[in-house]
């Protein structure tokens, strides 16, 4: 059990691989969807958390964890909302469309090739305005 008294709470995400037979399994408490991008024919599958945000409820299950296979090519993502929620100077936010589409006209290119691909189209269309909240990224890729 998880609960805060101070109306705080956290989201988390955990992705368990395993190398031999080339799964992942992926559990999520409140966090943004993460993104299965697939290598081959390039079809993206939002994972949904499967519960809420650790601290609201006094107790909570999480619903069963997700298992999928990993083909060669395909990424996974797992990213908090400040990498999508970010704002220009009009009050636009970058948007998941936008942050999928620097991922698949990036999926040729390495996992860390990538993730700077992503942080350099942000803060381009950030500009001038500061980060408001937490901007983090992680992409696998099976080879």
């Amino acid at each position: 059990m998880f609960w805060s008294q101070s109306g705080k709470f956290v989201t988390f995400a955990l992705l368990d691989l395993d190398i031999d037979d080339h799964t992942a399994t992926f559990l999520s408490a409140g966090h943004a969807p993460s993104l299965i991008i697939r290598g081959e024919n390039g079809d993206i599958d939002h994972i949904n958390a499967q519960g809420m945000p650790l601290g609201i409820l006094d107790s909570q299950e999480l619903e069963q964890p997700v298992t999928f296979n990993l083909q060669p090519g395909d990424l996974v993502i797992l990213f908090s909302d400040g990498a999508y929620e970010v704002s220009n100077k009009a009050g636009e936010q970058f948007g998941l469309d936008r942050f999928i589409n620097v991922i698949t006209e990036n999926s040729h290119e390495s996992a860390k090739e990538i993730v700077d691909a992503i942080q350099y189209d942000v803060d381009k269309f950030r500009g001038e305005q500061p980060q408001q909240d937490d901007m983090t990224i992680v992409v696998l890729k099976r080879s």
